[in-house]
């Protein structure tokens, strides 16, 4: 039963990773169109600010893993359990009602935001690219992270 904590635990701190370097993403963006509307660096940017914050914590988590830290699983299965729906929370509170009141009061900045995106289709088709980067950078920092050896997870203290 403990694997299956583990695992547990290894899926929802990805998850909650992914999901807050879209939320970074999703910010920036907000503020960005609100500060520089005509920009192109509106389309680029936020995408590469939740890239490095993903890359970030991401590196941060593997290595918090190699060191080995005695963990109570069971605990840090349902942390990892609630730090994921807090997020996902956060987005859709954020995402529902950050969005209505940005657009009430920055219309102008909102619609020139659209209509460079409108105009910019082949950088919108190059920025689609950063969610399956995030899960290249995921599989190759894993598979040349293979220093963790099945018998050092046997030997984790685990409750």
């Amino acid at each position: 039963m403990k694997i299956l904590n583990i695992i547990g635990i290894g899926i929802f701190t990805f998850l909650s990773i992914y999901e807050f370097s879209g939320l970074m993403e999703y910010l920036s963006e907000q503020l960005l169109f609100i500060n520089l509307p005509y920009s192109l660096s509106i389309l680029w940017l936020p995408e590469l600010i939740g890239l490095l914050a993903y890359l970030i914590l991401l590196i941060w988590a593997i290595n918090k893993i190699k060191n080995l830290i005695p963990i109570s699983s069971s605990k840090t299965f349902a942390i990892s359990i609630m730090i994921f729906f807090i997020l996902l929370l956060v987005k859709f509170i954020y995402s529902f009602y950050g969005t209505g009141l940005l657009f009430e009061r920055f219309p102008v900045e909102f619609d020139a935001f659209h209509k460079l995106r409108d105009e910019n289709q082949q950088l919108q088709r190059i920025m689609g690219f950063f969610p399956i980067l995030k899960y290249l950078i995921l599989a190759l920092i894993l598979y040349f992270n293979k220093k963790l050896d099945f018998n050092d997870v046997n030997n984790l203290q685990l409750s």
